[in-house]
């Protein structure tokens, strides 16, 4: 079984703290929910449509949330190697930042993705 997008598991409610998962057999025809937790009677099940951001949800499934834990955006940039700029991020790169630094000849480059829960901090 393959994770599902569409068909009657669209009418589920999304919750993106929620850990049910739909599964679906497209031989089978068949769609598949695994609850996170044990549900009441008439209680309503929520599911995860997956930890995407809100670009990706409003795309692909036609909703976004107010809070997203999984928002982020990404931007590049570049120092020259032994550069002050170069030197007071290092030392002072703030908690919290998916950095990926790339280094050529001699230009570092930087890729930071901050979330929506991150504190941004800025340099001294």
């Amino acid at each position: 079984m393959e994770k599902h997008k569409g068909g009657i598991t669209d009418f589920f409610n999304h919750d993106g703290l929620s850990e049910a998962v739909v599964l679906h057999d497209e031989d089978k025809q068949l769609s598949e929910v695994i609850a996170d937790r044990d549900y009441a009677p008439k209680e309503k099940v929520w599911i995860t449509y997956g930890k995407f951001p809100n670009s990706t949800l409003l795309l692909d499934f036609g909703f976004s949330l107010p809070y997203n834990s999984h928002n982020e955006v990404s931007f590049e940039f570049q120092f020259c190697v032994g550069s002050c700029l170069q030197k007071e991020w290092l030392l002072y790169k703030p908690d919290g930042f998916a950095c990926k630094l790339y280094l050529s000849t001699n230009v570092i480059w930087v890729q930071l993705s901050v979330s929506s829960t991150t504190n941004i901090v800025s340099l001294p």
